[in-house]
């Protein structure tokens, strides 16, 4: 397959590469979970830095990047990550029983943690568009308190706002419908954003 990114960085980089040319004539939204949500901001701020922002982004399930993590989770052995995994919930036992599917998963884990864990943010540009928190009540990655430090991140374009789900870090999961229609009124929300961002960002 494809080499992994060296970073975090160089996976935004990619995806915004990627995404840049649809702005012309589609109204980007990005959503990520977890370790999605600081790709997803990252991918944010290089567009917006291209003068291509996105209508919307929707972060979940991890804290903001301005709030300091570290951690060597991905230089430790299987047992911690397998420990880790199960502490967050919401991967299936007959995937962990299975030896060559443990380690499967467990390798692509700690390839996760490694861009999360030795990501920083560098200064740049906020993403210029409103940004959405999602958040499961119980999630121990982010608490629905914690997400004020994302909304700081939104740089006042056109507002942030926070949606909590009954669950843990994979609410997702569970509330699948209520997350859909949480998604969708903020889509149509946001394709009204573009001609508001042309007012607010000339």
């Amino acid at each position: 397959g494809d080499p992994l990114p060296r970073d975090l960085d160089a996976l935004a980089a990619e995806i915004a590469d990627a995404v840049a040319a649809l702005t012309d004539r589609l109204p980007v939204v990005l959503f990520g979970h977890s370790m999605g949500a600081l790709v997803a901001y990252e991918t944010a701020r290089l567009l917006a830095a291209r003068d291509r922002p996105a209508v919307r982004l929707v972060v979940s399930g991890r804290r903001a990047p301005t709030v300091r993590w570290g951690g060597t989770l991905h230089l430790q052995d299987e047992d911690v990550l397998l420990a880790d995994l199960e502490r967050q919930g919401g991967t299936a036992a007959e995937i962990l029983a299975d030896a060559e599917m443990r380690r499967t998963v467990l390798a692509c884990l700690r390839d996760d943690y490694r861009l999360v864990e030795t990501h920083r943010t560098a200064p740049g540009p906020d993403p210029r568009c409103p940004l959405s928190v999602f958040s499961g009540d119980a999630d121990p990655e982010l608490r629905p308190a914690e997400a004020d430090a994302w909304h700081r991140l939104a740089g006042g374009a056109g507002g942030a706002d926070l949606a909590v789900f009954p669950g843990g870090h994979f609410y997702l999961q569970a509330r699948r419908a209520e997350v859909v229609e949480a998604l969708v009124s903020r889509l149509d929300a946001a394709l009204a954003f573009p001609a508001q961002a042309e007012a607010m960002f000339p």
